[in-house]
């Protein structure tokens, strides 16, 4: 599996998993999230298909903690769920990773 199909595979199962939740990433942190899985795609793409299935569950477990604390980041910073309502955006993973979920890998 090369970097982009890892990377898509999370990345759809994220959107997906927040879209469940009623939310949606925001550009600056569907950017990110993307990004850091082109990354770890990159590091994986060479492993024997095992590995790659086992990096792949990591990533999609790890993007489902970083949602979970992007939405419990939401009522922590005034006014957010008021001008950003149905979004988890670059203010919250920028919280989410300051509250202690890190390391996660590909995101920490």
């Amino acid at each position: 599996m090369n970097q982009r199909e890892f990377a898509d595979i999370v990345l759809n199962d994220a959107r997906a998993y927040a879209a469940g939740m009623g939310y949606q990433f925001g550009p600056g942190a569907d950017t990110f999230v993307e990004s850091q899985l082109l990354q770890a795609g990159r590091e994986t793409e060479n492993a024997p298909p095992a590995e790659q299935q086992r990096k792949l569950d990591e990533a999609r477990r790890a993007a489902r903690i970083l949602i979970n604390s992007m939405i419990a980041q939401i009522d922590q910073i005034a006014g957010y769920r008021a001008m950003n309502p149905g979004k988890i955006g670059e203010e919250t993973r920028d919280a989410a990773l300051s509250s202690g979920i890190c390391p996660l890998w590909p995101f920490c």
